[in-house]
């Protein structure tokens, strides 16, 4: 409660709380017309300040807690990137091993056939074409059976070994990639066969065969009646 005269009440209506308390002012020494207020002119604002420091609290707690799950899920991803791409190192290595040894395995020809020094003598005489050293090479390969080269080479059945080491030899030494294989045989089928079509004609037919036996035939000799 404060007592005093009409104009200090009115004065001291300004001190008054919300509560309806008086806040005590005190005098500084040598001034009497400065105070101070007992209580902080801020202090009616401490129940905000509490809530918006809970509120950062809270805001700072969500936050932490996002950056533990998102660390979290990076580790993951990280650990599961690292995983497949050691699957696909392994991986690549075996297929790289696979291609080395078939590289090495195709290189490993067997000149069973025709000798490699022969060979490379056929394909230096023949300057590199094609055609003329699969000729060439064909007549060699079938040197044994020359019966063999008046058939297509599809109809080659007995001379499969000896068909494959033309075509082995053809695509070690034109050096062929695995992309230009087929047309590149097809190229010498082509002339195969076309060398057997004209061996084909110009081998005799069965009737002049046999007439040109029926020449050669001498005639039976006549016995002299006594």
């Amino acid at each position: 409660m404060f007592l005093g005269t009409k104009p200090a009440c009115e004065a001291a209506i300004k001190d008054v709380t919300k509560e309806g308390e008086l806040r005590e002012r005190f005098s500084l020494a040598g001034d009497s017309g400065t105070s101070l207020d007992a209580y902080d002119s801020d202090e009616s604002d401490q129940p905000n300040d509490s809530a918006t420091t809970n509120l950062m609290k809270e805001i700072l707690a969500q936050v932490a807690q996002l950056s533990k799950a998102t660390a979290t899920m990076l580790r993951d991803q990280r650990i599961a990137m690292e995983s497949s791409l050691a699957r696909l190192e392994r991986r690549l290595c075996k297929v790289e091993g696979l291609l080395e040894e078939k590289n090495s395995t195709s290189g490993e020809l067997n000149f069973k056939y025709v000798l490699r020094e022969r060979v490379e003598s056929l394909l230096a005489l023949k300057c590199g074409k094609l055609s003329k050293f699969a000729l060439a090479l064909e007549k060699e390969v079938f040197a044994d059976d020359t019966s063999e080269l008046h058939h297509k080479i599809e109809d080659r059945k007995n001379a499969a070994e000896k068909i494959n080491f033309i075509r082995e030899v053809i695509f070690k030494y034109f050096n062929v990639s695995s992309d230009s294989e087929d047309s590149v045989w097809q190229t010498v089928k082509n002339a195969l066969n076309g060398k057997a079509r004209t061996l084909r004609r110009a081998r005799p037919s069965g009737s002049q065969e046999q007439g040109l036996e029926a020449r050669l035939t001498p005639p039976p000799s006549k016995e002299r009646l006594p």
